[in-house]
């Protein structure tokens, strides 16, 4: 049988909501160098799970498709300083660096600090250039947004099974 018999294929465009069994899933833009990107927030039972990885930019929609969400999975690719110090070549860089590239440690706090709430109790990092990051900075620097706020922090390893964690309340 062919695959689509196997499995509950849905099409959808960029911005459209649709569910599966009781989870109700948000698509929303994002800007990278792909055909029609998008990132989700995933709904259930009053607890939300915001995704958003392979970011050039942050832009309206996926600060509304991300906000309050309980559990947020973020991309926090590179650090510019170390992109710039290492071995990539100008071309690859500048094509990180761009508006359709990866989201920086800087730019990934600035997203973290505005999405940062109460009802928030976990933010996984994800999507570390092993080259050109560093999970202590990564981890230092997402822990001053959150300084006193109690959100679990935890950092993916691009070579590990990210363990599984319950998106609603701890």
């Amino acid at each position: 049988p062919s695959i689509g018999k196997l499995l509950d294929v849905r099409h959808f465009e960029s911005g459209d909501t649709f569910s599966i069994g009781d989870l109700k899933i948000n698509s929303f833009g994002i800007s990278h160098d792909a055909a029609d990107p998008v990132s989700f927030s995933v709904e259930c039972n009053g607890a939300k799970l915001g995704l958003a990885t392979d970011l050039g930019k942050v832009s309206h929609p996926v600060l509304r498709g991300l906000r309050a969400s309980q559990t947020l999975v973020l991309e926090a690719n590179h650090c510019p300083d170390m992109l710039r110090r290492g071995s990539y070549p100008p071309i690859i860089q500048q094509r990180i660096r761009g508006s359709q590239g990866h989201l920086s440690n800087q730019d990934m706090c600035s997203l973290l600090a505005a999405l940062k709430h109460d009802a928030l109790h976990r933010v996984v990092l994800i999507h570390l250039s092993k080259e050109n990051n560093s999970a202590e900075l990564v981890r230092r620097m997402a822990g001053q947004v959150l300084n006193g706020h109690g959100a679990e922090i935890i950092i993916a390893a691009q070579d590990a099974v990210t363990p599984l964690y319950e998106v609603g309340p701890p």
